[in-house]
């Protein structure tokens, strides 16, 4: 019953799914994947580092944001991972913007910037371990 209810669904429609899936799946984690999180870790840090009042601050916070997207759409998919450290960073990433988005150029409070780079050790860990 379902073949053929499945048959006229798509006998009828050109865009019917053929092979559902309830997530949309990461792409297979490689050499490219331990470069660009190590990469988007150091440009991070690098942005915790300055100075509340560097004029460089809205360069990186610019630059932060667009590659973490990037970082996000490529290895974490709607927040879906297949590496422990993916897990990590896409928390840490989720949070830098959500404060970049709620505050702007402010000040990222004391107890969310140690949680950030409490976040960025653990995932550099489990990026040297490969996980």
């Amino acid at each position: 019953d379902t073949a053929k209810m499945n048959g006229s669904i798509e006998a009828g429609s050109n865009n019917a799914p053929r092979n559902s899936i309830a997530a949309q799946a990461s792409p297979k984690i490689g050499d490219d994947y331990f470069k660009l999180t190590e990469s988007l870790i150091g440009e991070i840090n690098d942005y915790l580092a300055l100075d509340i009042f560097d004029k460089q601050r809205r360069v990186t916070q610019a630059s932060i944001i667009t590659d973490s997207k990037t970082w996000t759409g490529k290895y974490a998919p709607g927040g879906s991972t297949n590496t422990q450290s993916a897990q990590k960073m896409y928390v840490v990433v989720d949070s830098l913007l959500g404060h970049f988005a709620q505050n702007g150029f402010a000040p990222i409070p004391s107890g969310q910037l140690q949680n950030i780079k409490a976040g960025m050790e653990t995932a550099t860990t489990l990026l040297a371990k490969g996980k």
